[in-house]
């Protein structure tokens, strides 16, 4: 008999009892999976982010039974289109389920709409899925008394009567329909309070709000004047009088600095007073005025960081130290091993004076053997366990496993996975979740590995290679971005098109010449006369990159230079690139120092350039 399973995907936040009756319901129907996907969404509707939705629906499960509870996979995607080959990757290659995907009773009348574009993200990967509408009282979008809809004008009642008990009161009692059947009362009231304070830098509006807030926005000054940077299709103020623009703003044009600096804006404004962030971003344009709202809400919100360092990143803590003293206080610490080979840690910043404990830690991770990744756990759990500190982010630039996030083989492990999950079940600090800063992952989907008290924010190193070319001698500057695969044209292409006008974008790709042999080839785009960057994430022996440069010089490309963020060259193998090896190909080969256990080898003064990624990561912070 097939298996049968239930899908939910919906952007309804934030989250509450019509949830966790939704996911009953499923359960107490025969599902033997339920898969639950909430939905980012560019500005949120409701102001309540997925990832803080499904943080608090989590919670909320976590009272199921056990058997029940194994049942349900709760995961937040970036796009709609993701449900169904995250259901594929979850099941099983060969897995033929009964598929119902559950739609919003709104959406009845809209059936071939369903038929046509939604149904077929899970029908591709399980061609016997079909539509299965929710009842009133599980439909947590739909417009009813049980709805998310009904459930934020609630919420706005509240928020409204604060001042006058009685009404207060009232207004608590109405919003007692969406409590959880297992969260308490005291828990539901700290929940709503925290949603309405935004105590997860968080604004919460209606849809009324979010007008006057979208017309506040879109046209304060230096707003504005941040978003000239963006490439807009007219001048910013122009272009985003109208409300379509503006949604035009948020699907094409917007990057993670404008959503911060939209939820900064929405708290400052609605509670009148500066508010933290989970996440800072640094000015774009260094023209925005000190004193100006946005420098106000940008200095407001930078943490002080204790930094602490994993033995191959303790010249990145001095850096950093270095870089911005006012934020920044690095602590050295001691890994030593007993005599018996077994860790010996003792942590900088507690002694002689505790300079850790209720403070904002960096840990700054580097997960370059087993053994040092094992010793940074064992560091990781003490700061999270016994350290009560107010927050904790973790520096992963690189992750090492991150090639390794899939597989199709059975008994075949996806590391990446394992690593994520590990550094998930660490205890929360100071009610905030840890952060995880991962620069230029291998596969942009590894981010939602992090689960739990965990999430991991994703970031690039590319804008360095910028500042290298801009400095450039006219007559040699990069002119072409070559990628070694079309993974890395559809990753990085859009950026440099962005950044560079008018460069050329070239794809290389392995073709098959017999059944044991394969060739780099050049795919699309035209080298000839061109000084050409060959750009990748990650390098390995450096084959591939090898052969592409060759092509690119047989088909007439004056230079080729290459960058790569993270060196890995096992065995020493980035010897082979330096002037006097077998592969000097390359006239110039920019890295950065995410993983230092590398780079750190690499001699100065020939092909190679190391970057170093300071100054981008005190922007990122």
């Amino acid at each position: 008999m097939s298996e049968r399973v239930a899908v939910y995907l919906g952007a309804s936040q934030p989250v509450h009892r019509t949830h966790t009756k939704l996911v009953r319901a499923l359960l107490d129907a025969g599902h033997d999976r339920v898969f639950v996907f909430l939905l980012r969404w560019r500005p949120e509707r409701f102001g309540i982010s997925a990832d803080t939705a499904a943080e608090h629906l989590r919670k909320w499960l976590a009272e199921l039974p056990p058997s029940d509870l194994a049942r349900v996979i709760l995961e937040v995607v970036q796009h709609d289109h993701e449900g169904g080959s995250r259901m594929r990757a979850i099941l099983g290659p060969d897995a033929n389920p009964e598929v119902e995907v559950c739609f919003s009773r709104k959406y009845e009348t809209q059936l071939e709409r369903i038929q046509s574009d939604w149904l077929p993200i899970y029908a591709r990967e399980f061609p016997s899925a079909k539509p299965q509408f929710l009842s009133e009282d599980t439909d947590p979008g739909g417009n009813t008394s049980a709805g998310t809809a009904a459930f934020a004008e609630a919420l706005r009642k509240f928020r409204e009567a604060q001042g006058a008990p009685e009404a207060s009161d009232a207004a608590m009692a109405e919003l007692e329909q969406w409590r959880p059947e297992h969260e308490t009362a005291t828990g539901w009231r700290a929940y709503v309070e925290g949603l309405l304070a935004g105590s997860a830098g968080e604004p919460f509006y209606t849809p009324a709000d979010k007008v006057l807030l979208d017309e506040a926005f879109f046209s304060d000054a230096d707003m504005l004047q941040s978003f000239s940077a963006l490439g807009l299709p007219s001048p910013a103020g122009e272009f985003l009088k109208l409300p379509k623009n503006q949604g035009t703003f948020w699907k094409k044009h917007a990057t993670a600095t404008e959503e911060a600096l939209w939820k900064q804006f929405c708290v400052r404004r609605q509670l009148g007073r500066q508010q933290s962030s989970a996440v800072e971003f640094p000015p774009r344009d260094s023209r925005i005025a000190v004193g100006s709202a946005i420098d106000a809400i940008r200095r407001g919100n930078q943490k002080r960081y204790v930094i602490l360092a994993a033995p191959s990143s303790e010249k990145l803590g001095e850096a950093l130290a270095a870089a911005d003293p006012g934020r920044m206080e690095y602590h050295k610490s001691k890994w030593n091993k007993f005599p018996d080979g077994t860790d010996n840690i003792t942590l900088g910043g507690f002694a002689p004076e505790d300079r850790v404990s209720g403070r904002d830690v960096l840990f700054l991770a580097s997960f370059d053997s087993n053994e040092t990744t094992m010793s940074q756990l064992h560091a990781l759990n003490y700061l999270c366990e016994t350290a009560f500190l107010t927050s904790l982010t973790i520096l992963l630039a690189f992750l090492p496993s991150g090639t390794m996030e899939r597989t199709l083989q059975p008994g075949r492990i996806a590391t990446a996975n394992s690593h994520a999950k590990i550094i998930s079940q660490m205890p929360p600090t100071g009610g905030a979740r840890t952060r995880v800063m991962i620069y230029d992952v291998h596969s942009p989907p590894t981010q939602f590995f992090f689960t739990g008290s965990c999430s991991c924010t994703l970031h690039t190193a590319c804008p360095l290679i910028l500042n290298k070319i801009s400095s450039m001698d006219p007559t040699m500057k990069i002119d072409c971005i070559a990628f070694p695969d079309d993974g890395a044209t559809k990753r990085f292409s859009k950026f440099f098109e962005k950044n560079l006008h008018g460069v050329e974008i070239v794809t290389c790709c392995k073709k098959r010449i017999t059944m044991t042999t394969r060739e780099v080839q050049i795919f699309d785009g035209g080298p000839s006369g061109k000084h050409v960057l060959i750009m990748d994430d990650l390098i390995q022996s450096g084959g591939t990159l090898y052969e592409c440069a060759v092509r690119l010089r047989e088909a007439g490309a004056k230079t080729v230079s290459g960058f790569v963020v993270h060196a890995v060259f096992p065995k020493e193998s980035w010897r082979r690139f330096l002037k006097d090896g077998d592969r000097t190909v390359f006239d110039r080969f920019w890295l950065t120092n995410s993983n230092p256990g590398v780079t750190m080898q690499i001699p100065d003064g020939d092909v190679f350039e190391v970057i170093d990624l300071t100054q981008q990561i005190v922007r990122d912070l």
